[in-house]
């Protein structure tokens, strides 16, 4: 079992961080990681706490996140389905390795995820289902573009008269 190189773990309550975190870093191969919160306003213990990973590369979390360590080999993050987050900040140095974020169903999202910026290895943003006031400002011409133009691949995902529509932003 300490050999697994991916799991997922459902019905996470805050209160578990400790047995949670214990339990990850005996996974010395985990590259993937996927936890769901019991209900979604319950925070995900991603927190100074969580042990060095050093083959992860992939964090799928569904739930509210707190996050202020860094994920030194992470490659891919996928934050899915948190309706009620305003913002997203990723502070420098935390995720240096990132090359793909896919947000999805950030509906109160107010602005494209802050810290893009400093992402100097990111390849790939997909921003699905986020309202058209966070893809405004990263059009061409736009505001915030200079902080998603060393992104080779922005894909905007949104439905338009009952059609699924991807719209390349790069």
């Amino acid at each position: 079992m300490t050999q697994l190189k991916r799991i997922g773990i459902s019905n996470v309550k805050e209160r578990d961080e400790n047995d949670l975190w214990v339990s990850v870093e005996k996974l010395t191969m985990l590259q993937s990681l996927d936890l769901m919160a019991s209900n979604e306003d319950e925070i995900l213990p991603v927190k100074a706490q969580c042990p060095p990973l050093l083959h992860f590369q992939k964090l799928h979390l569904i739930g509210r996140l707190q996050c202020k360590t860094g994920f030194v080999k992470m490659e891919r993050l996928e934050l899915l389905n948190f309706a009620s987050v305003k913002k997203i900040t990723i502070e420098k140095g935390v995720m240096p390795n990132l090359r793909y974020l896919l947000v999805y169903n950030f509906m109160e999202l107010k602005t494209v995820p802050l810290g893009l910026e400093c992402l100097s290895n990111i390849q790939y943003l997909g921003l699905a289902f986020v309202p058209v006031e966070v893809i405004q400002p990263i059009w061409k011409g736009g505001e915030d573009r200079s902080k998603v133009q060393h992104i080779h691949e922005i894909i905007h995902v949104f439905k338009q008269s009952s059609k699924w529509v991807h719209e390349n932003l790069a």
